[in-house]
């Protein structure tokens, strides 16, 4: 089962990386966690998925605590419509019990817009992007990691990770 993972460096600073996707959970950042700024709907709204702490939440929890930032994404990036009817959301409310990882994992994927391709080698291809809602110019890392069915990540894809979360540096996003 082919499932690549994703990195993000910010061109200009080749040290600084922010990680993205299901494989790896973690992010290096000078600091996301600082809170998003309001002008930025989707960055909001997984700052604040984030924090919940929590796998589910049911409808009403869901609606309470998340209602207007999903509406503000909406309102931002319409085209994320129907991946929001997929996790529940009809109607600006939250219909089903909500997988809080997967519908953040889902929007992670609009956050960025390729743009070209810079480079690729044996760990994977490397992409010019660009922050959708910040308009800072990314390099996205797709890693070629080829998931094992009993085993997970290959060894030299969880160093390379690893290797890269455990960097501490002024520029490297926390």
């Amino acid at each position: 089962m082919d499932s690549p993972a994703t990195a993000t460096i910010v061109l200009g600073s080749p040290h600084l990386w922010h990680y993205t996707g299901d494989a790896v959970k973690s992010r290096h950042s000078v600091s996301l966690s600082t809170g998003a700024q309001p002008h930025h709907p989707i960055a909001t709204l997984l700052e604040h998925l984030k924090n919940l702490k929590r796998v589910y939440l049911e409808p009403e929890e869901a609606n309470t605590a998340l209602a207007h930032m999903v509406a503000a994404v909406v309102a931002a990036h319409p085209r994320l419509a129907p991946d929001l009817v997929r996790f529940g959301w009809s109607h600006g409310l939250c219909q089903t019990a909500l997988d809080v990882r997967g519908f953040a994992s889902c929007l992670k994927k609009y956050k960025y817009e390729k743009q070209a391709q810079l480079g690729s080698g044996s760990y994977g291809v490397v992409f010019k992007a660009r922050d959708i809602e910040t308009h800072e110019l990314l390099a996205i890392k797709k890693l070629a990691a080829k998931y094992e069915d009993d085993c997970g990540l290959p060894d030299s894809t969880m160093r390379e990770i690893t290797t890269l979360t455990e960097m501490k540096h002024p520029n490297v996003v926390q």
